[in-house]
């Protein structure tokens, strides 16, 4: 997944296109937020949120799903003929 957002230097997260829009922007950025960009990310957050789960949840769940593979991975390697 492409990540939409960086952490800046004062370690708040902004979109990682921002300030970076170029025609359309507008002089002092006036029209940021309304770019395809922003929007965009506005999607993602959205999709995220329907979720209804946490970051702390999604950690969880991706770890849980990595162990879950790896054992399977382990049992097939096992039951190959030839293996041992």
């Amino acid at each position: 997944m492409k990540k939409l957002t960086k952490l800046n230097e004062i370690g708040e997260y902004e979109l990682q296109a921002c300030f970076e829009c170029g025609d359309g922007c507008g002089s002092d950025n006036e029209n940021c937020g309304n770019c395809q960009k922003s929007l965009d990310a506005y999607q993602r957050l959205g999709e995220y949120e329907s979720t209804g789960l946490a970051p702390e949840e999604v950690d969880r769940l991706n770890e849980f799903v990595d162990s879950q593979a790896a054992g399977l991975l382990t049992e097939r390697d096992q039951n190959m003929p030839g293996q041992k």
